[in-house]
This record gives C-alpha cells, structure tokens and sequence, in this order.
C-alpha cells in the first residue's frame, strides 16, 4: 500500500513539474516556476527510487506512461491546449500497453 503511495506521488510531482515547466515558457516568469518545477522534479525522483525498493522494475517503468496523460490533461483544462486525434491515440495506446503490462 504505502509502495503505491509512493509510486502515485511520484507520479503525479513529475506531471505537476512538467506542467510548471510549460507555465514557465508560456508566461515568461524565471523565478516561481522554475524553482518550483525543479523541487517538484527532485521529490519525484526520491519518490521513484523509495518505490523501486518495494516495486518492481516493471511496474514502475510502465507507469510513466501515466504521467504523459496527467500533462496532457493539465494542459488542456490547465493552459486551455487543443487535444488532436494524435494525442488522443497516444492516449489509447498508453492505456492499451498498460493493460496489456497487467494482464
């Protein structure tokens, strides 16, 4: 349990950095956003290593895949960016292959 609490924030402090580095180039801001995204991406990385010591390898590299649909969706409801048919297929497949990892 406290594995996935782990994996789950790590997760979820690397879509938050991501996004916070996108704010970073859209509104031009050096100082916040930057810094943020750099502590973000720091927790994140101690978050991924704590949950390699209880998860497997696997396990926690296929869901990565997670964090490209979390800025996606930050992205749009956050910056307002259109989602094409391109995204959405990557979606699909990201979902597809997570399916298929836990089968």
């Amino acid at each position: 349990m406290i594995s996935t609490g782990l994996l789950a924030t790590a997760l979820v402090c690397t879509a938050l950095a991501q996004y916070s580095y996108k704010l970073y180039f859209v509104r031009h801001r050096p100082g916040p956003l930057l810094l943020r995204a750099l502590a973000l991406f720091a927790i994140a990385q101690i978050g991924f290593f704590a949950a390699l010591t209880r998860l497997e390898v696997g396990t926690v590299y296929m869901s990565v895949g997670v964090v490209q649909i979390l800025v996606l969706a930050l992205s749009r409801y956050g910056l307002g960016e259109d989602v094409n048919r391109h995204h959405l297929t990557a979606v699909i497949l990201i979902v597809g292959g997570l399916v298929l990892y836990a089968a």
